[in-house]
């Protein structure tokens, strides 16, 4: 029987980092992802048993939210993955504010994809926008533009 490689300190999982950063490319923004990243942790009352047996502490965190952008921290230069979890009018009703999960991208260990979301993309030269999904729908002023707009055919139906 092989003993188990002894990890050392700074060790990495590489095929793990692969697949995080080909994740990472692939995301654009508004995509619904749900992020597991591990974090610090602070116990208190440890017994020393748990020390002398080397008992790892480590906190597991999962969320769920829209994908904004991959940023570094201006000290450090370390990425960060920041995710939209919450989007609501501010106390005045004049704009939107957002609560944000900023998290190291070198602590993620999964990144699964929940679902794309719907873009717009200007194809013409006064500036009409058309969502960009499997099929293309004219988002007119009146439909919201910004919005999803349903690609479904209206039938006045209720």
């Amino acid at each position: 029987m092989s003993a188990q490689p002894e990890y050392k300190v700074g060790m990495r999982n590489a095929y793990n980092e692969i697949n995080i950063e080909r994740e990472l490319q692939l995301l654009e923004f508004g995509d619904t992802i749900e992020v597991k990243w591990l974090d610090a942790c602070q116990v208190r009352n440890v017994p020393e048993t748990l020390i002398e047996h080397n008992k790892v502490f480590a906190t597991y965190k999962k969320k769920t939210g829209q994908f904004f952008s991959v940023k570094a921290d201006q000290l450090y230069r370390q990425r960060f993955l920041i995710l939209i979890v919450d989007t609501y009018l501010d106390k005045r009703k004049t704009s939107q504010r957002h609560t944000i999960v900023s998290m190291p991208v070198s602590t993620i260990v999964k990144i699964t994809l929940i679902r794309k979301s719907a873009r717009f993309k200007v194809v013409s030269e006064i500036g009409d926008s058309y969502l960009k999904s499997k099929d293309l729908a004219y988002a007119s002023a009146q439909e919201g533009v910004g919005e999803t707009v349903s690609t479904e055919k209206q039938t006045g139906e209720t």
